[in-house]
């Protein structure tokens, strides 16, 4: 993933990544797990919904099109990517006094 790309994705699912992580709890520092986030949700983005690596052009027009007509569903999935990040990476705090229930 190059640096526009990951400028594509900051501007598109930027919002959408930190509210998942304020609204989940999870752990994550974003100045420094920030870039190694999307570059987990790109690989995922792409794998999934892209034959071969798009163009920066092409990129952008998907996350434009899901996140104007599919804002809900844009969030689920991100939210699923973003815990199998913090799953990977056994960030995962809870929230409830830091005891397991």
């Amino acid at each position: 993933m190059d640096e526009e790309e990951l400028e594509i994705l900051d501007r598109y699912l930027g919002d959408v990544v930190e509210k998942v992580v304020v609204n989940h709890g999870y752990n994550i520092d974003f100045d420094d797990d920030y870039e190694d986030v999307l570059e987990h949700i790109y690989k995922n983005i792409v794998s999934n919904w892209f034959k071969t690596r798009p163009s920066p052009r092409v990129l952008e027009e998907k996350l434009r099109y899901v996140r104007r007509r599919h804002p809900r569903k844009l969030e689920i999935l991100i939210s699923y990517l973003v815990s199998t990040y913090v799953q990977n990476k056994k960030m995962y705090y809870p929230r409830y006094g830091g005891r397991d229930f």
